[in-house]
C-alpha cells in the first residue's frame, strides 16, 4: 500500500525485519511500573469492529459514529462502538488492489465535508485498476446503503504508474475548508515528476469544492466549461496563474507523504491551529515528519531527510523556497517506513499535548515530538505501559503486528489501525485507541467507548 514505498526491499530486508517486528508483542515493549512512571506510558483500548482487512482511514462523523475505510475498497458505518456496521460504499470492483504482499493501491483515504451534518458529503481517494489513475470522488451519504458506485461524482484524476508504488492517498480539509490531497512521486523514471511544477505527482495539492461558480465568474470561465467543472483553485495558491505550473499545486518536492494530519490547535491560547504535518517515507536512507507550508519544497528528489542526493555543490542552492524537516530519523532493521500521525490536542492524557505521535509500520513502537521554545523539535519514545497497568488487557498483540495509520476523533483523542495480514486478504486487522494508564494500585478508572460518547464512567475497584 502506499505507506509502503519501501516495497524495494520486500525480497531482502523486509522478511528480516518482519521477522523481528513480529516477535515483538504489547508485553515486549510495555514498560513496568516499578520502572516507568505513570504518566510516560499508553494503555490502548479495542474497539469493537468486528473482522476488518487493513484499516487505513477512520474518520469520525459525530460523537457516536465514524467511518471506518479499508485498503482493499469498502468503506463502513460504525455507531456507539456497536460492531453491527453498515457497509457504506464497496470500490473493489474498480480498486487496483490486488491482495499482492505489500500492496500499495486500493482504498487509502476518505474524509468528511466541512459542513457534512447539512451536506452529508464525503470524499475517497483510490487507485483505480482500470486507468491506474488515483481517483478523488465525492458521494452524500444517504438513507439508502451502501452507495451505488456510480452515485459518486469523480472530482479529480491523476495518472499514476501501473506497478502502483509510492501513490501517496490522503485527502483532508484545512480549517480554511480547502481540500489538500497528497500525492506521492512514483518511484524510479517517475522521481523527477517531484520536482516537475507541470505534473500533479509528487506534490500536495490544493482545490477549492464549494463556490466553483463564482471562482468560475471571477476567471471569466462562467459559459460551457464551467459545466465541467468538479472544483476550482483558490485565490491564493502559490502556483495560480503561472504558465509553468500545475495551478492545483500548494507545495512540491514530496516523495510519499503517508499520513498527513490537521494540528486543531492549542484550547487555551489557538497556538499551531491549522497546521499541516506529514510523514514522509524515505528511500533507503531516512524518513520525516515535516510541516506543509505553502510554495515549499520539500526537496524530493534532489534530497532525503537532511542528505542531498547528489555531491554537486550547486544542489543545495537549486532547490527554491525549501522546507526542511522538523524530524529525521534513519533506517534499521525495525524502522523504514513512517507513518504520519497527530498533534495530541485530546484531554484524557494532559501530559501529551501539543506534542506529536507518529509509528513506523515495521515496528508496533509509537514516538512523540515535542516542540520546544526555538521551534525545534525532541524525540523520544511513547511507551505502551505494561498489562497490570491497564483496565484492558494488552494481550491483543496478535491484531496487531503493523501499524499502518492513526485517527484523531472529535475531541482529540487518537487512535491506532493495525494489522498481522501485510497482503490485506485476511481479516486480521483491529482499531485501538490509546488512553491512559488507569490501574493504581487500589483503584482503576476505566474509561469506555461508549464514556467517549456520552453515556458515562465506569468506576471498578479492585479488591
Amino acid at each position: 500500500m502506499a505507506l509502503s514505498l519501501f516495497s524495494m526491499f520486500t525480497f531482502y530486508f523486509l522478511p528480516m525485519a518482519v521477522t523481528r517486528a513480529s516477535q515483538r508483542s504489547l508485553h515486549d515493549i510495555g514498560g513496568s511500573p516499578e520502572t516507568m512512571p505513570p504518566e510516560n506510558c499508553v494503555c490502548l483500548e479495542h474497539l469493537k469492529t468486528g473482522l476488518i482487512n487493513n484499516p487505513v482511514a477512520i474518520v469520525h462523523i459525530d460523537d457516536d459514529a465514524f467511518l471506518l475505510a479499508e485498503q482493499p475498497g469498502r468503506i463502513y458505518l460504525y455507531f456507539d462502538g456497536d460492531p453491527n456496521r453498515k457497509l457504506v460504499l464497496d470500490v473493489t470492483a474498480t480498486s487496483a488492489f490486488t491482495g499482492q504482499l505489500i500492496d500499495e493501491r486500493g482504498l487509502l483515504s476518505v474524509t468528511i465535508h466541512p459542513d457534512f451534518k447539512n451536506n452529508h458529503r464525503f470524499y475517497i481517494y483510490y487507485i483505480s485498476g482500470k486507468t491506474h489513475e488515483a481517483i478523488i470522488s465525492e458521494f452524500v451519504l444517504s438513507g439508502e446503503l451502501p452507495l451505488d458506485l456510480n452515485s459518486g461524482r469523480r472530482i479529480l484524476a491523476i495518472q499514476r504508474q501501473i506497478d502502483g508504488r509510492e501513490n501517496g492517498g490522503q485527502i483532508f480539509f484545512g480549517i480554511d475548508k480547502m481540500l489538500y490531497i497528497s500525492v506521492g512521486s512514483g518511484s524510479e523514471e517517475w522521481e523527477n515528476s517531484a520536482q516537475n511544477k507541470s505534473e500533479l505527482t509528487g506534490k500536495i495539492l490544493r482545490i477549492e469544492l464549494d463556490n466553483v461558480n463564482i471562482r468560475a465568474r471571477e476567471n471569466n470561465k462562467f459559459n460551457e466549461e464551467y459545466f465541467q467543472m468538479r472544483y476550482s483553485i483558490p485565490s491564493d495558491n502559490p502556483f495560480r496563474n503561472k504558465p509553468e505550473a500545475r495551478e492545483e499545486i500548494y507545495a512540491l518536492g514530496v516523495k510519499n507523504m503517508w499520513r498527513c494530519s490537521i494540528d486543531r490547535g492549542n484550547s487555551q491560547t489557538g497556538y499551531g491551529k491549522g497546521r499541516i504535518f506529514c510523514g514522509d517515507v524515505g528511500h533507503d536512507s531516512y524518513e520525516e515528519i515535516n510541516i506543509i507550508k505553502k510554495g515549499g519544497n520539500y526537496g524530493w528528489n534532489l534530497r532525503e531527510g537532511f542528505q542531498y542526493r547528489r555531491k554537486d555543490k550547486d544542489i543545495q542552492t537549486s532547490i527554491d523556497n525549501e522546507v526542511l524537516p522538523i524530524y529525521v530519523y534513519k533506517h534499521d532493521w525495525t524502522r523504514k517506513a513512517v507513518i504520519g500521525g497527530y498533534i495530541y490536542r485530546g484531554t484524557r492524557q494532559p501530559w501529551l499535548n501539543g506534542q506529536y505521535i507518529f509509528a513506523d509500520f515495521l515496528s508496533l513502537e509509537l514516538f512523540r515530538l515535542q516542540e520546544n521554545t526555538n521551534n525545534n523539535w525532541k524525540a523520544a519514545a511513547l511507551p505502551y505501559c505494561s498489562p497490570s497497568q491497564c483496565e484492558e488487557p494488552q494481550k491483543r498483540s496478535h491484531l496487531m503486528q503493523y501499524i499502518l495509520s492513526f485517527g484523531e476523533d472529535l475531541k482529540g483523542e487518537l487512535y491506532l489501525l493495525v494489522t498481522t495480514d501485510l497482503s490485506g486478504t485476511k481479516s486480521t486487522g483491529g482499531v485501538f485507541r490509546l488512553t491512559s494508564q488507569i490501574r493504581n494500585h487500589s483503584q482503576r478508572l476505566f474509561v469506555t467507548l461508549s464514556t467517549l460518547l456520552g453515556s458515562g464512567v465506569v468506576l471498578n475497584v479492585v479488591a
